[in-house]
Formats: C-alpha cells, sequence, structure tokens
C-alpha cells in the first residue's frame, strides 16, 4: 500500500526504495506504528498528541490517519516543501493530514495560473497553511482587490490575511476612505482590526458596515465596467455558454483584447502556446 501512494505521488521505483528504507516505512499493523512514524518524520510527541487530538483528524483512525501521514508528507516532500516547513504546517493546521495531496496539487496549479511562482506559493502557505484548502474563487476575489488599492503585496509578505472576507475589506475600506484616511502599504493594518478594536475606534459595527458598502454591488458594478471593454469577446463567449464571471477569468487568464493590429493574431496564438 505504501509503495502505490508514493508511485501515485510521483515518485519513481528507485526513489520508494530510497524512501521506505530512509524513513523505515512499514506496512500499519498496530496502534503504536502511527507515534512511531510521526517521531521518524521529526515531530516530538507534544506535536504529534496536538495533531492527532485535533479535529477532524481525531475522527480517524490511527490506520487511516498513518496512510494520510504518508501520502501529504512525503507529497509535499515531492512539492519542494523541506521537512521543517511541513512540521510547522500542520502542526499550525492538522486538518492538512485530511486534505488529498491531489487537491493540494491543484490548488497550487490553480495560484500559479494566477501567476504566484512554486517558490512565492510555498512561502504563502508556510505563513497561512489553510489558503491550501481555500476556494480558488474566493482566493481571486481577495487578491483583486487587494491589487485594485494598491496594497497587493501583503499576499506575499502578510498572507494570514486572506482569512478576512473580501466583503469586509472592502467596506472597512471604503468607510475609512470616507474619513480622509488613505490606506496604503504602510498603514494597511487598519483594515485588518479585530472587530472589537475597530468599532471602539471608528464607532462602527461590522453589520454596519457591511450593510453601508455592499461588496456583491460594487462587484457587479465592476464586472460591468470591466466587460464593456471587450464587447465582441464577451459576445462570442457568451453564445458559446459560459458565464460573465467565467468571461472575465477568461479574459484576465490568457491576457485577451479587442482586435487592434495584425501583430495582435500573432500574440494570442502564443499566449495560447
Amino acid at each position: 500500500m505504501i509503495s502505490n501512494i508514493l508511485k501515485n505521488i510521483g515518485y519513481n521505483d528507485n526513489e520508494i526504495i530510497d524512501i521506505i528504507k530512509k524513513y523505515d516505512l512499514k506496512e500499519y499493523d498496530k496502534e503504536k506504528d502511527l507515534e512511531k512514524l510521526f517521531t521518524r518524520l521529526g515531530y516530538t510527541n507534544k506535536k504529534y498528541n496536538k495533531i492527532i487530538n485535533t479535529y477532524p483528524i481525531s475522527n480517524l483512525t490511527s490506520e487511516t490517519l498513518y496512510y494520510k501521514l504518508v501520502e501529504i508528507y512525503f507529497g509535499l516532500l515531492k512539492l519542494n516543501y523541506k521537512n521543517e516547513m511541513i512540521i510547522k504546517m500542520t502542526t499550525l493546521l492538522p486538518a492538512l493530514y485530511a486534505y488529498s495531496i491531489e487537491n493540494i496539487k491543484n490548488k497550487i496549479k490553480d495560484m500559479m495560473d494566477i501567476g504566484y511562482t512554486l517558490e512565492e506559493l510555498i512561502k504563502m502557505t508556510q505563513l497561512l497553511p489553510s489558503l491550501l484548502g481555500y476556494n480558488i474563487e474566493n482566493i481571486k476575489e481577495k487578491i483583486d482587490f487587494y491589487k485594485e488599492v494598491g496594497i497587493q503585496d501583503i499576499i506575499l509578505t502578510d498572507t494570514k490575511r486572506l482569512m478576512q472576507s473580501v466583503a469586509l475589506s472592502y467596506a472597512r475600506y471604503m468607510f475609512l476612505t470616507s474619513k480622509g484616511i488613505i490606506i496604503d502599504i504602510n498603514n494597511y493594518t487598519k483594515l485588518f482590526y479585530n472587530q472589537k478594536k475597530f468599532a471602539s475606534l471608528y464607532g462602527v459595527t461590522t453589520e454596519e458596515l457591511v450593510q453601508m458598502y455592499d461588496y456583491n454591488e460594487y462587484e457587479n458594478k465592476e464586472n460591468e465596467k470591466f466587460l464593456n471593454n471587450f464587447t465582441i469577446i464577451k459576445n462570442i463567449l457568451k453564445n458559446i455558454g459560459y458565464e460573465d464571471n467565467e468571461i472575465i477569468d477568461i479574459i484576465k487568464k490568457y491576457d485577451l483584447k479587442e482586435y487592434d493590429k495584425e501583430k495582435d493574431l500573432e500574440k494570442l496564438f502564443t499566449r495560447l502556446g
């Protein structure tokens, strides 16, 4: 079973033999095998106990967790994560050991399609391991908004800010702007104060803010404005059956533009591969 898991991750036969020998891997036999494997991979007893007693890991049988440990740990190694990174991430977010390595690979691919390098993603997911479980559309929304207001650097340097909903970030940004407070990379943390501190400083609750500044209404207007610049392309894609949000994603991903000059054709062929 272990060799099949490692083969499905992408290791070849020689690599599988080396891994089995190096980590003294054996098929699961008894409950103590789980603790021994965690220890061989570099986890302290304290970290081991934290992981196995955290939901949803606490709901897994020892045997299931044993093979999930093999799948996720060695899957992340194959993706160029280092041992200490994996231990740190899975201690912060034990639920990673309930994920599928295929889903993790797909999430990384989706993020690379947005424009991030693997090296950047490894750094980001160390800061925010739960990023590997976020919905990609939700991530794109947040990234697009922070780019629009000029604080996109925080995505790499302060990734945990992606935890906050884009609706709240938008509402706070609009509210602070209306008060003459210009948000930039030097004071962006004002957007992320905890609810009690924000309410105390500015006299407005989260509920009041999101009612005053409706992100969905703003997004619909922005999408409409964006699509107005791509009338012909929009109509072609709409006739094929794509929805507005899908059309926007396609235009951004492939950097589509309305035809202007002959060189545009060659550039489009090149972008399509």
